[in-house]
């Protein structure tokens, strides 16, 4: 059964990333940190779908613009979803700020400049 959920959010991976126009190698290193992280993010699983898209395009030199993720989101599930959007109500920092996603991401792009010039974006 999680087979099957896992592979449904791939398929949704794999959607936003052609929607997008991104390389497909890409693929496979958002589905990491996307599984990785899911139990620990504060995101339901397609809005942090749409954080990885965004966070691995950026950090591999394939940038898109918040826009056009949103746009791309809602043609793939149906949801304008901002990236990195947070809930103003709550005094939280974003989950990838903090340390264990750090830890996650650069395990799988090994790229410390890259993912500092994400965050400071």
């Amino acid at each position: 059964m999680i087979e099957r959920w896992q592979e449904h959010h791939k398929e949704i991976i794999s959607q936003m990333v052609w929607q997008l126009d991104l390389p497909e190698g890409i693929i496979p290193l958002v589905y990491d940190i996307w599984n990785k992280t899911r139990l620990k993010a504060a995101r339901v699983p397609k809005s942090l779908i749409v954080d990885c898209v965004y966070l691995v395009a950026h950090m591999t030199g394939n940038r898109r613009s918040s826009k056009d993720v949103r746009d791309a989101a809602l043609r793939v599930i149906a949801r304008r979803t901002k990236p990195f959007n947070q809930d103003r109500r709550r005094d939280s920092v974003h989950w990838i700020e903090q340390d264990w996603a750090k830890e996650i991401v650069l395990e799988i792009i090994p790229d410390e400049e890259s993912f500092q010039d994400f965050l400071d974006r």
